[in-house]
Formats: structure tokens, sequence, C-alpha cells
């Protein structure tokens, strides 16, 4: 009995693998994919969708802290459907702003068979790169994870911000960590709304509160990507940096 559909699909990488999918252009009613996207060429690439803009989060992330003076900067995510977009932007920006590039997570190769294991593999990489001085700052995903790696970074004699820089990305519980974590904050409500909107849209509801007097109807489909924004607390040293 629904009209239409907001979906979030289980894609582990965050779009369809091949044959994965097709479901999603089978229903009868509208559907908007939310923070999911298809690849080119794939039938659900078709689809409306809102999602969050994590490559340009993940680059926002590195610029900042290239503005500080941090030339090799990690990525350290977990296994998920935003992993894929934050390395895309990860490696833009290292690209774009000439920094020194840095030996990837040993879980972009491998993914973790455990929590237990990711965060050991996780400390492991940060402490070599820190110790060797192949590594100043480090982007972390998620926040939780952060969280929990901070103080067991401190516990092996590596200070945070002094020795490395840490933005955590995702900003659900940066700001209550004892250190609190500079984070990249995707603005999920925003998402959500945009989402809903568009459905609504499509199902012939005008929404008073929209600036777009037109609204795509049963017209073009949209793709609409929502910027995540930086929020800079203590553990990326800009405090300690500003006069």
């Amino acid at each position: 009995g629904a009209d239409g559909l907001l979906l979030t699909p289980s894609w582990e990488r965050g779009s369809p693998e091949q044959g994965e999918g097709l479901w999603t252009v089978e229903q009868d009613t509208p559907v908007v994919l939310v923070e999911r996207s298809a690849p080119l060429g794939h039938p659900a690439a078709r689809l409306d969708r809102v999602r969050s803009d994590h490559a340009h989060g993940a680059a926002e992330a590195v610029a900042h802290l290239a503005g500080l003076g941090h030339r090799a900067i990690a990525l350290a995510v977990q296994d998920s459907p935003t992993a894929p977009r934050l390395r895309v932007g990860y490696r833009a920006a290292v690209a774009a702003l000439g920094l020194t590039p840095v030996s990837p997570s040993p879980l972009d190769e491998a993914p973790s068979r455990s929590e237990a294991d990711r965060f050991e593999r996780t400390l492991e990489y940060l402490c070599q790169g820190v110790a060797s001085g192949n590594v100043t700052a480090a982007i972390v995903h998620s926040d939780a994870d952060a969280i929990v790696l901070i103080p067991r970074l401190q516990a092996r004699g590596v200070r945070v911000p002094e020795d490395l820089a840490v933005i955590a990305y995702d900003d659900e519980v940066a700001s209550l960590a004892d250190l609190p974590l500079t984070a990249v904050a995707p603005d999920k409500q925003a998402v959500g709304a945009a989402a809903a909107r568009l459905l609504l849209s499509r199902l012939g509801v005008d929404d008073p509160g929209a600036t777009d007097t037109t609204g795509p109807g049963a017209g073009a489909r949209r793709h609409l990507d929502i910027l995540p924004t930086l929020r800079v607390r203590v553990s990326c040293g800009a405090a300690a940096a500003a006069p």
C-alpha cells in the first residue's frame, strides 16, 4: 500500500555490484535512493537519488590539514558503504594539492575480520607511520573509531594532535570525546529532507516550503549531492596553531 519508497539498499560498497540492485527499478511506485548511487549504465542510475558528497568531505579534511602545514596525511577507514567515496576524495585532494603520497592502510586491501582486528591493524598502521616520520596527520572513519583509537595511540606514546593531527569522519559523537575531535559532518537531516521532498514531488504533493516552485514532477530525474561541513575542534591542532 505504499505510494512511494525511500530506499537505502544494503550495498556493501554504496553502489550495486554487477547483477545486484535490479529490484530497485522494478517497483510500481516512485523510488528515491538515499545515501546510495548506482554506476553509470546500471538501470538504477536512472532513479532519483540524494546522497552526502563523501568524496567532497574527505577532500575538505585533506585541504584543512594541508592548510595547517601537513604534507603526509593518512586515511584510515572502516569497511562501509561510505569508504569508497572517502578514498576517491582523499586521493583526488592529495594529488591536487601536491601532497606526499602515504602508504595505504592495510584495511584497504584486506578488510578487517572483526572490530578488534580493525582497531589493532589501524593502530599499528598509524603508530608505524608516525614513528617513521612518514605520517603527521590522519583522517579516521568513523568518529567512534577515532574515539577508541586516540587513547591507544597516546598509550603508545603518540600525542594527539602534537605528533598526529586527527580529523574524524561522521561527527555523530566526535564532540563528546575526552579530546574533542575535529570532524567532517555529513548533513544527514538535509539529505533525508531533500529525499522526502523529491519523493513527494513525484507523487504530486506540493511543498509550501520549496524554493523551486517548478519541482521535478514527472520531468527529468535528479541526482542531488549534499556537501558535508568541517567542524574544527582540538584534535587537528588548529587551536594550538591559531595566533
